[in-house]
Order: C-alpha cells, then sequence, then structure tokens
C-alpha cells in the first residue's frame, strides 16, 4: 500500500469516528450487499453486528434490488458465466426461486411500490427498450425509450415515472457516447433528459459512470457520477455539488423508503477495498458497517424489515 493510500485510510477512519460511528442500525434496518470471496460474488445481509452469506453458491450472485422480505438478484447459476438471469432470494428462509427464464443485461431492477411488478433490461433484444413483469414472471409490457442506449431502469417512488441512463449513441466504446439520467413518463410516455454531465469534464473512461444508476428519495433522485477523475453521490437538485464530502470515493448506494437513511459504498481505487457505511440523514451520523474480512463489499440495498433473518 502507498503512503498516499494509507494516508486516505487513516483520513476516512478518522472522519468516520468523529461523525459519530456508534449509533445502532434501527430494528426495521437490514442492508444487503455483494461480498467477493473465493472468486466468486454472494449475496449477503447484515444489521451492522452480524453479516450473513444468502446465496451460498459457486455462481456469480449480484444484489439489485429489494421489497418486503425478498432480496432480488442477477445470477449465472443456470445458465453459464456472464449469463444473467433474475432470481429472488427470502430474507429470513434463504430461499431461491427463478423469477424469469429471459436473459438479462448486466443491469440494475427495480419494483414498483407495491412489489408487484418488475422493471428488467432484457439482453440481445432492443437497447432501447424495457420490459416490466409482475411477481409470477408474466411480461405485461415493453417500454420504448427510443434511444440507443438505456439501461439500469429505477421506478419513483410513486410508480408514475421511470428513471433510466440513456444515451445518444449505443456502444460505451463510441468516443462521443455520455451516459445522462432520462425520465419517462409512464402516462404520457414522454422521455426527456434529468442531467447534464459537464461538457469540460474529460476524465471518465469508456467503462466509467459519468452519470450512474439513479436511486431515488423522496420526489428526488440521487446518482453517482465521476467527476475530474473521482467518484461521489450527487442529488439531481443540486447536480454540480456532491450530496456530501468525504475523504475517499462513494459509489453504488441506496435509500431507505422514508429517506431518512442512506447506505453506500466506500473505496480508495477502484481496484479496493471497496467498505460499507451506513448515513443517518438528518443528523448525520454514519457508521461503518462492513465484514471484517473481505476485500470487496458492493452496492448495498437498504430492505425495511422487523425481523431476523
Amino acid at each position: 500500500m502507498s503512503f498516499q493510500s494509507t494516508l486516505i485510510s487513516v483520513l476516512l477512519m478518522s472522519f468516520v469516528t468523529a461523525s459519530g460511528s456508534d449509533f445502532r442500525v434501527p430494528d426495521q434496518l437490514r442492508i444487503a450487499y455483494n461480498g467477493y470471496h473465493d472468486n466468486q460474488y454472494d449475496v449477503y445481509l447484515t444489521n451492522g453486528e452480524w453479516h450473513k452469506n444468502i446465496t451460498q453458491h459457486p455462481a456469480t450472485d449480484w444484489v439489485s434490488s429489494a421489497c418486503g422480505s425478498w432480496l432480488y438478484f442477477l445470477s449465472d447459476r443456470a445458465t453459464g458465466k456472464g449469463r444473467y438471469q433474475l432470481f429472488a432470494a427470502h430474507v429470513h428462509s434463504g430461499q431461491v426461486k427463478k423469477v424469469h427464464d429471459l436473459e438479462l443485461r448486466d443491469s440494475w431492477v427495480s419494483l414498483t411500490p407495491d412489489c408487484q411488478r418488475l422493471v428488467l433490461s432484457p439482453k440481445n433484444q432492443n437497447l432501447g427498450q424495457f420490459l416490466i413483469i409482475n411477481q409470477q414472471g408474466v411480461v405485461e409490457q415493453a417500454l420504448f425509450t427510443g434511444l440507443p442506449y438505456s439501461n439500469d431502469p429505477e421506478f419513483s417512488q410513486d410508480g408514475r415515472v421511470l428513471l433510466f441512463r440513456g444515451a445518444l449513441r449505443p456502444n460505451k466504446k463510441d468516443p462521443d457516447f455520455i451516459d445522462e439520467i432520462y425520465q419517462l413518463d409512464l402516462r404520457t410516455w414522454k422521455v426527456k433528459p434529468m442531467t447534464q454531465y459537464p461538457k469540460t469534464d474529460t476524465t471518465a473512461q469508456w467503462y466509467q459512470y459519468r452519470s450512474g444508476p439513479p436511486k431515488t428519495s423522496g420526489q428526488s433522485f440521487s446518482y453517482m457520477s465521476l467527476r475530474e477523475g473521482r467518484y461521489a453521490i450527487f442529488d439531481a437538485n443540486t447536480p454540480n455539488t456532491p450530496m456530501f464530502s468525504y475523504p475517499s470515493q462513494t459509489g453504488y448506494h441506496s435509500w431507505a423508503a422514508d429517506g431518512q437513511w442512506l447506505v453506500f459504498e466506500a473505496f480508495e481505487q477502484e481496484s479496493g477495498p471497496y467498505q460499507i457505511f451506513l448515513k443517518s440523514w438528518p443528523d448525520g451520523q454514519q457508521r461503518n458497517i462492513s465484514h471484517p474480512q473481505l476485500k470487496f463489499q458492493q452496492a448495498p440495498v437498504i430492505i425495511n424489515t422487523g425481523h431476523q433473518p
């Protein structure tokens, strides 16, 4: 580890301590995340005190969303390496079920507020298409954005709007590919851009997010974005200033339904290590809830539940 990395680690731990890291995680909150071990990703569950491997499978499992007592994750367990389908795992019993046979792109999945419908990003189909399915796996609707590239859909909290990452070029390696957050109104079917990446910032490589997957919070949304070579979390209402200052980079994140809690990953370099922090939004207190033995623990998802697994 370099001197610079060591210094950042010291600053990070000092920041956590100064911010009040001893608060108790509310009983109704659980956090799911993706933990890497033995050359594979599994889905873990934690309350900040204990950590439990939910999926325990030699395939790649990546949690994407949660609703009620179910975690929804992409997995290549039934298809082979790198070919993903949607599965669900029960947070209490550990039961795992396949939701749909459709092969999906490497994308986030979102659910309507009543947990009855999911929006998926199918692979090998129109890059501007999403599919809405019900809990029985029946396709109810195809949504077309009209853009050459659309991915990472996210329902608004009232279910009337779909946010997603979109671009005016189909291939991320195109030199003028710029991903922005777009909004699809599910009543009028109108699509409009919601972000505008700074034209003067040229630090992002083709594989990095200019506008990362949107996450709804109340009437607004947040997203990770690479600015001047470093990731931070931004809010749609203040797109030029990070939502909060942090000594390390911050990326994938999730909000509690009431907007009172934010869970996010923090990292010094994209090569790791990654840690997970829970932040009380009203008073700014936060706590490191990371697994003590995992170098990579990423993309945390908040679950609202009042029961032990």
